[in-house]
């Protein structure tokens, strides 16, 4: 039980992630500096 939560929670971390850094891709082609307030960092 306890390692499916850690699991889970690992998951939902790294599409967090991947999501951040997808962004942060999408910015640099548009040539857009956001904040790093702006970031969903989870």
């Amino acid at each position: 039980m306890l390692q499916e939560a850690i699991g889970s929670n690992a998951n939902i971390l790294i599409a967090s992630i991947e999501c951040t850094l997808l962004l942060k891709d999408v910015y640099d082609k548009l040539d857009f500096v956001p904040d790093e307030d702006d970031l969903p960092l989870g």
